[in-house]
């Protein structure tokens, strides 16, 4: 039984590559953890990939890698493999970014530079910038997204929205059609629907 599953519809035009319009691709969240699909304890991304087309990969998100590991990523892979990558946490306002960077645009130019092998190859199919359960649908977090939609302005994002205010029945129209303004991919979230913060499970494309 796995326990994560990532599922993306391969429709975007940024990212296209030939052959690929209209293909379901299924991944799972990090690639050496599934012994059921690889019979292995530990697995290695090659052999990860002789199995699934597409990964979540959350090493960026706790701290930005260097280029020569996303070289690394790119060759261990074939041609028409795919990486969903979890942003850097301060990109997503979740880690002390300031002991490392002077300014948020620097944080983001050192995690873009670190990623450019990757998006050379052809092989990101998007960032996903996955927020916590205490980022709300309030004006300074919309002004915030629209940081988000510039600073990636030129790349395929997913975002996922962990608190429920996104998706009360008064704002998620308003919710739904920012996401579409922005060419934000809207992340579905299947969880327990737990009583404080109860996020619905939500399967609309918004691109």
């Amino acid at each position: 039984m796995f326990k994560f599953y990532f599922i993306v519809y391969d429709s975007t035009t940024k990212m296209r590559t030939k052959g690929s319009e209209g293909m379901i691709r299924l991944g799972l969240t990090s690639f050496n953890e599934h012994e059921t699909l690889t019979g292995k304890k530990r697995t290695t991304l090659y052999e990860y990939a002789g199995h699934l087309p597409l990964v979540e990969m959350d090493t960026a998100y706790y701290g930005i890698p260097k280029q020569e590991s996303v070289k690394n990523w790119v060759a261990a892979v074939p041609e028409n493999f795919r990486f969903v990558i979890k942003v850097y946490s301060g990109i997503s306002c979740q880690g002390e970014w300031e002991t490392y960077y002077q300014s948020e645009e620097e944080m983001v130019q050192a995690f873009l530079h670190s990623m450019e092998p990757l998006i050379q190859s052809g092989k990101l199919f998007a960032f996903l910038v996955q927020f916590s359960a205490s980022f709300g649908c309030t004006k300074e977090n919309v002004a915030y997204l629209n940081k988000i939609s510039t600073w990636f302005a030129d790349y395929p994002v997913a975002v996922e929205l962990r608190n429920g205010t996104w998706y009360q029945p008064e704002r998620v129209k308003q919710t739904l059609g920012y996401m579409k303004q922005q060419h934000f991919s809207l992340v579905v979230v299947d969880e327990p629907q737990i009583p404080l913060n109860p996020v619905p499970f939500f399967p609309f494309v918004t691109n």
